[in-house]
């Protein structure tokens, strides 16, 4: 992925009379630099995150191809490289994929009766709620994109966190999550179920187990029934006040 990145270094290097968007791209090559350097410092090579760095090349790329004294045609194979790299790792492309967890769990949703206007995920991947919830027009009622900070209470990334203060920690999130419910009661939520949760390595968690401790939670869960399975998610729909 750092390919892109290469060839703008390249394209800036070769090309070193002025132009006029030279001093644009000098920011753009700048941008994507520190992009990848913080991709780099994280030591967590996840595809999306390299989205910044193909963003800026691309920008950087086009203001080569508007130069005629600027062999144009390079230019603009690179940038097709670059646009069929960002497809690539663009969520919405799982969805082309044919019998996939993502269209079938789109195709279950619509056929919900009542059709569920919104969504809430009980997921510590961003890949299920992104792709379901945006193809399914569904909107996605969460303050938080997944529930990423299970993995550093609970999983695989427990270090870093002050001692001192992870009951504090763990109080504003779960607060999170109860005040989401009070405030936009999803009509739909969908549990992991899996027995190994993305990122949580081996330990054995439950989402509803650590949920339906807090009285709160337990309270408003009981609106909620079970529908059906989609893959290792648990589909819930939330009922409706004249439904027994």
């Amino acid at each position: 992925m750092s390919l892109p990145l290469l060839i703008c270094m390249v394209l800036y290097g070769v090309y070193r009379k002025p132009y006029a968007f030279k001093g644009i791209n000098t920011i753009l090559l700048v941008a994507a630099l520190g992009f990848m350097g913080s991709v780099l410092l994280q030591g967590k090579m996840w595809l999306y995150h390299f989205i910044p760095v193909l963003s800026l090349s691309l920008i950087f790329l086009h203001g080569l191809t508007l130069q005629a004294s600027i062999v144009p045609r390079v230019a603009f194979y690179c940038a097709v490289i670059m646009v069929a790299l960002r497809l690539l790792i663009s969520p919405g492309l799982y969805l082309l994929k044919p019998d996939n967890i993502y269209r079938q769990a789109v195709a279950d949703l619509n056929h919900l009766t009542p059709k569920p206007r919104n969504v809430y995920f009980f997921s510590t991947g961003l890949l299920m709620t992104a792709n379901v919830s945006l193809a399914a027009d569904l909107q996605w009622v969460s303050r938080f994109s997944s529930l990423f900070y299970l993995p550093a209470l609970y999983g695989e990334y427990p270090a870093g966190l002050l001692p001192h203060r992870r009951q504090e920690i763990e109080q504003f999130f779960v607060q999170g999550v109860i005040e989401d419910f009070q405030k936009n009661p999803p009509d739909v939520v969908l549990v992991d179920t899996s027995k190994n949760i993305e990122f949580m390595g081996n330990a054995d968690f439950s989402f509803l187990k650590h949920y339906l401790q807090y009285p709160a939670f337990a309270q408003i869960w009981q609106q909620y029934t079970y529908v059906r399975n989609i893959e290792n998610f648990s589909v819930y729909q939330r009922r409706l006040s004249n439904d027994h």
